[in-house]
Protein backbone atom coordinates (compact mmCIF):
# COMPACT_ATOMS: atom_id res chain seq x y z
CA UNK A 1 0.00 0.00 0.00
CA UNK A 2 2.73 2.74 0.53
CA UNK A 3 4.03 2.23 -2.52
CA UNK A 4 1.19 2.70 -3.96
CA UNK A 5 0.23 5.52 -2.22
CA UNK A 6 3.88 7.41 -2.92
CA UNK A 7 3.09 6.29 -7.10
CA UNK A 8 -0.35 8.60 -7.14
CA UNK A 9 1.19 11.05 -4.96
CA UNK A 10 -1.57 10.45 -2.14
CA UNK A 11 -1.57 10.97 2.10
CA UNK A 12 -3.98 9.46 3.99
CA UNK A 13 -5.27 11.00 6.79
CA UNK A 14 -7.46 8.60 8.50
CA UNK A 15 -8.11 5.28 8.79
CA UNK A 16 -11.27 3.38 10.13
CA UNK A 17 -11.00 0.97 12.68
CA UNK A 18 -12.95 -2.55 12.20
CA UNK A 19 -16.44 -1.78 12.74
CA UNK A 20 -17.54 -5.28 12.52
CA UNK A 21 -20.31 -6.97 9.83
CA UNK A 22 -21.52 -3.90 8.03
CA UNK A 23 -23.44 -5.67 5.90
CA UNK A 24 -25.51 -6.85 8.64
CA UNK A 25 -26.02 -4.37 10.44
CA UNK A 26 -23.04 -3.85 13.01
CA UNK A 27 -21.59 -0.10 13.35
CA UNK A 28 -18.61 -0.89 15.83
CA UNK A 29 -18.75 -2.93 19.06
CA UNK A 30 -17.23 -1.05 21.53
CA UNK A 31 -20.61 -1.02 23.22
CA UNK A 32 -20.55 -4.82 24.03
CA UNK A 33 -18.88 -5.74 26.89
CA UNK A 34 -18.21 -9.18 25.90
CA UNK A 35 -16.42 -7.93 23.08
CA UNK A 36 -13.67 -5.24 24.98
CA UNK A 37 -10.53 -7.60 23.86
CA UNK A 38 -11.64 -7.60 20.37
CA UNK A 39 -12.12 -4.01 20.29
CA UNK A 40 -8.61 -3.29 21.34
CA UNK A 41 -7.26 -6.21 19.34
CA UNK A 42 -9.20 -4.07 16.15
CA UNK A 43 -7.54 -0.96 17.53
CA UNK A 44 -4.37 -2.39 17.28
CA UNK A 45 -4.41 -3.31 13.96
CA UNK A 46 -5.84 -0.37 12.65
CA UNK A 47 -3.08 1.79 14.44
CA UNK A 48 -0.43 -0.97 12.75
CA UNK A 49 -1.62 0.00 9.44
CA UNK A 50 -1.60 4.02 10.07
CA UNK A 51 2.09 4.12 10.85
CA UNK A 52 2.61 2.47 7.94
CA UNK A 53 0.44 4.50 5.60
CA UNK A 54 1.57 7.78 7.63
CA UNK A 55 -2.38 8.53 9.30
CA UNK A 56 -2.61 9.89 12.04
CA UNK A 57 -6.19 9.43 13.08
CA UNK A 58 -7.99 6.43 13.55
CA UNK A 59 -11.95 6.24 13.33
CA UNK A 60 -13.75 4.41 15.94
CA UNK A 61 -17.21 3.74 15.75
CA UNK A 62 -19.23 3.21 19.20
CA UNK A 63 -21.90 0.54 17.98
CA UNK A 64 -25.68 -0.16 17.87
CA UNK A 65 -28.02 -0.83 21.09
CA UNK A 66 -27.67 -4.55 21.58
CA UNK A 67 -30.82 -5.93 23.30
CA UNK A 68 -31.06 -7.71 26.47
CA UNK A 69 -28.15 -5.64 27.69
CA UNK A 70 -28.98 -2.02 29.72
CA UNK A 71 -28.18 1.06 28.64
CA UNK A 72 -25.80 2.38 31.11
CA UNK A 73 -23.66 -0.81 30.80
CA UNK A 74 -23.40 -0.51 26.83
CA UNK A 75 -22.20 3.19 27.81
CA UNK A 76 -20.19 2.10 30.33
CA UNK A 77 -18.51 -0.25 27.98
CA UNK A 78 -17.75 2.64 25.70
CA UNK A 79 -15.93 4.85 28.37
CA UNK A 80 -14.26 1.92 29.79
CA UNK A 81 -12.59 0.72 25.78
CA UNK A 82 -11.67 4.09 25.13
CA UNK A 83 -10.23 4.82 28.55
CA UNK A 84 -8.73 1.39 27.88
CA UNK A 85 -7.26 2.29 23.87
CA UNK A 86 -6.50 6.21 24.36
CA UNK A 87 -2.91 5.16 26.35
CA UNK A 88 -2.10 3.19 23.61
CA UNK A 89 -3.32 5.65 20.83
CA UNK A 90 -1.31 8.73 22.60
CA UNK A 91 1.71 6.19 23.20
CA UNK A 92 1.72 5.95 19.05
CA UNK A 93 0.82 9.94 18.36
CA UNK A 94 -2.60 8.52 16.87
CA UNK A 95 -6.22 10.77 17.40
CA UNK A 96 -9.05 8.53 17.97
CA UNK A 97 -11.79 9.98 16.70
CA UNK A 98 -15.94 9.33 17.54
CA UNK A 99 -18.40 9.78 14.79
CA UNK A 100 -22.11 10.39 15.22
CA UNK A 101 -24.08 8.84 12.87
CA UNK A 102 -27.58 9.85 12.34
CA UNK A 103 -30.36 7.77 13.79
CA UNK A 104 -32.87 8.08 10.33
CA UNK A 105 -29.75 5.83 8.81
CA UNK A 106 -28.32 4.05 11.73
CA UNK A 107 -31.11 3.72 14.11
CA UNK A 108 -29.90 2.52 17.90
CA UNK A 109 -26.36 4.14 17.55
CA UNK A 110 -25.01 5.24 20.43
CA UNK A 111 -23.71 8.42 19.42
CA UNK A 112 -26.23 9.71 16.85
CA UNK A 113 -25.55 12.90 17.49
CA UNK A 114 -22.46 15.57 17.84
CA UNK A 115 -23.44 15.78 21.48
CA UNK A 116 -23.86 12.59 22.53
CA UNK A 117 -20.31 12.14 20.84
CA UNK A 118 -18.98 14.46 22.11
CA UNK A 119 -20.05 13.34 25.91
CA UNK A 120 -18.26 9.89 25.44
CA UNK A 121 -15.23 12.11 24.02
CA UNK A 122 -15.16 14.23 27.64
CA UNK A 123 -15.85 10.68 29.53
CA UNK A 124 -12.52 9.36 28.23
CA UNK A 125 -10.94 11.66 29.86
CA UNK A 126 -8.00 11.42 27.32
CA UNK A 127 -6.48 14.65 25.09
CA UNK A 128 -6.36 11.31 22.42
CA UNK A 129 -9.90 10.91 21.74
CA UNK A 130 -11.62 13.64 20.00
CA UNK A 131 -14.75 14.74 18.20
CA UNK A 132 -14.95 13.60 14.36
CA UNK A 133 -17.09 16.49 12.55
CA UNK A 134 -19.23 14.48 9.43
CA UNK A 135 -21.26 17.97 8.63
CA UNK A 136 -23.81 15.27 6.65
CA UNK A 137 -24.40 13.89 9.64
CA UNK A 138 -24.86 16.62 11.98
CA UNK A 139 -27.75 18.17 9.47
CA UNK A 140 -29.49 14.87 8.75
CA UNK A 141 -29.69 15.33 12.36
CA UNK A 142 -31.61 18.02 12.83
CA UNK A 143 -28.79 20.57 14.15
CA UNK A 144 -26.66 23.34 12.53
CA UNK A 145 -23.15 22.52 12.27
CA UNK A 146 -21.97 25.68 12.70
CA UNK A 147 -23.66 25.83 15.88
CA UNK A 148 -22.02 22.51 16.54
CA UNK A 149 -18.95 23.58 15.60
CA UNK A 150 -19.08 26.30 17.98
CA UNK A 151 -19.78 24.67 21.01
CA UNK A 152 -17.57 21.46 20.38
CA UNK A 153 -14.92 23.79 18.93
CA UNK A 154 -11.84 22.60 21.44
CA UNK A 155 -12.87 18.42 20.68
CA UNK A 156 -12.83 17.99 16.80
CA UNK A 157 -10.32 15.98 15.93
CA UNK A 158 -11.39 15.41 11.81
CA UNK A 159 -13.80 16.63 9.70
CA UNK A 160 -16.04 15.46 6.90
CA UNK A 161 -17.39 17.45 4.13
CA UNK A 162 -20.34 17.08 2.35
CA UNK A 163 -23.53 18.78 1.63
CA UNK A 164 -27.26 17.82 2.73
CA UNK A 165 -29.67 16.00 1.39
CA UNK A 166 -28.51 13.42 -0.42
CA UNK A 167 -24.54 13.60 1.00
CA UNK A 168 -23.48 15.53 -2.79
CA UNK A 169 -20.79 17.90 -3.01
CA UNK A 170 -20.46 20.60 -0.63
CA UNK A 171 -22.23 23.96 -2.19
CA UNK A 172 -24.89 21.64 -4.47
CA UNK A 173 -27.45 21.79 -1.47
CA UNK A 174 -29.01 23.22 1.60
CA UNK A 175 -25.22 24.02 3.86
CA UNK A 176 -23.55 26.94 3.80
CA UNK A 177 -20.33 26.17 3.30
CA UNK A 178 -18.65 29.79 3.50
CA UNK A 179 -20.31 29.58 7.66
CA UNK A 180 -19.15 26.15 8.26
CA UNK A 181 -15.66 27.05 6.91
CA UNK A 182 -15.53 30.56 9.36
CA UNK A 183 -16.74 28.57 11.76
CA UNK A 184 -13.82 26.21 11.56
CA UNK A 185 -11.63 28.86 11.32
CA UNK A 186 -13.23 30.85 14.06
CA UNK A 187 -12.57 27.37 16.07
CA UNK A 188 -8.85 27.35 15.36
CA UNK A 189 -9.24 24.09 13.48
CA UNK A 190 -6.28 23.71 11.56
CA UNK A 191 -6.74 19.68 10.36
CA UNK A 192 -7.61 17.91 7.23
CA UNK A 193 -10.96 18.04 5.94
CA UNK A 194 -12.03 15.01 4.28
CA UNK A 195 -14.26 15.56 0.88
CA UNK A 196 -17.03 12.30 1.78
CA UNK A 197 -19.45 12.85 -0.87
CA UNK A 198 -20.92 11.22 -3.65
CA UNK A 199 -20.31 13.29 -7.09
CA UNK A 200 -22.57 13.41 -9.96
CA UNK A 201 -20.07 11.67 -12.38
CA UNK A 202 -16.63 12.04 -12.99
CA UNK A 203 -14.68 12.99 -9.70
CA UNK A 204 -11.82 15.32 -10.89
CA UNK A 205 -14.91 17.18 -13.03
CA UNK A 206 -16.39 17.41 -9.38
CA UNK A 207 -13.50 19.00 -7.52
CA UNK A 208 -12.36 21.03 -10.56
CA UNK A 209 -16.45 22.41 -9.70
CA UNK A 210 -15.75 22.45 -6.06
CA UNK A 211 -12.87 24.87 -6.10
CA UNK A 212 -14.54 26.85 -8.51
CA UNK A 213 -17.78 26.89 -6.76
CA UNK A 214 -16.75 27.26 -3.14
CA UNK A 215 -12.98 29.25 -3.77
CA UNK A 216 -13.07 29.40 0.21
CA UNK A 217 -11.89 25.83 0.77
CA UNK A 218 -8.26 26.44 -1.58
CA UNK A 219 -5.62 26.21 1.07
CA UNK A 220 -7.07 23.42 3.18
CA UNK A 221 -6.25 20.45 3.47
CA UNK A 222 -8.27 18.35 1.78
CA UNK A 223 -8.47 14.62 1.59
Amino acid sequence: MPAVLLEHETGVALLNCDAGDLARGERGFINDPARREDAERAFSAAADLAEVVGARTVNLLVGRMLPGVRETRQRSAIVDALRAIAPMAAARGIAVVLEPLNEQESPGYMAPTADAAASLVEASGSDAVRLLLDVYHVARSGQDPVAVIERHAGMIGHVQLSDHPGRRRPGSGSLQVSSIVDALEAAGYDGVVGLEYQPDGDTRESLRELYATEPQLVGYKLQ
